[in-house]
């Protein structure tokens, strides 16, 4: 499926926009690197054939600037955000992490959509406490602390889809811990 869609607009890319194109793949297999069986791959090649698709389909988004967050880094107004806007590897777990909370909320009803949004809130707040994000700039350490938190919690969010809503409450209410 990805080479079929490949065809038809990665050679006429420039290495530019192979490299976007690229980045959104690495996103999806980001994703999933550190989940395990064999859900976790066939999702990776979905979300990997899907974007070959999007890019087939529209190759003008090859032009698009590959974000930095899952938000604005002009908008940036807390120290997290500002790290994140800063160091790549923390705006691409905050990528994926942004598109696991999307997909989530998505698939919940209107009634559970606000218990999502506040786990959300309170999983942020304890990252920022637990990560001591109150210095500028993050230490490495700071750093590494939140890119694991975010890793844990796209995780945790990408396994909601098993089990229905109630069951992912559940699983929020009470992540893993690393």
């Amino acid at each position: 499926m990805i080479d079929k869609c490949e065809k038809g607009f990665l050679q006429k890319l420039t290495s530019e926009e192979k490299a976007r194109y690229r980045e959104e793949l690495y996103l999806c297999a980001y994703e999933y690197a550190k989940q395990e069986g064999t859900i976790s791959i066939s999702e990776n090649y979905v979300c990997q054939a899907d974007v070959a698709a999007r890019f087939a389909a529209n190759p003008a988004l090859a032009k698009q600037p590959a974000p930095r967050a899952s938000f604005d880094c002009n908008r940036a107004a807390t120290q997290l955000e500002n790290a994140i806007c800063a160091d790549k590897k923390l705006g691409q777990a905050d990528i994926v992490l942004g598109r696991a909370y999307k997909a989530v909320l998505s698939s919940m009803t209107s009634e559970d959509r606000p218990t999502i949004i506040r786990l959300q809130k309170e999983w942020l707040r304890n990252v920022t406490a637990k990560c001591t994000v109150a210095s500028k700039p993050l230490s490495p350490a700071q750093r590494e602390c939140v890119r694991n938190e975010f890793e844990a919690r796209f995780m945790d969010l990408d396994g909601c889809g098993i089990g229905g809503p109630e069951e992912c409450l559940n699983h929020l209410r009470s992540p893993r811990s690393n």
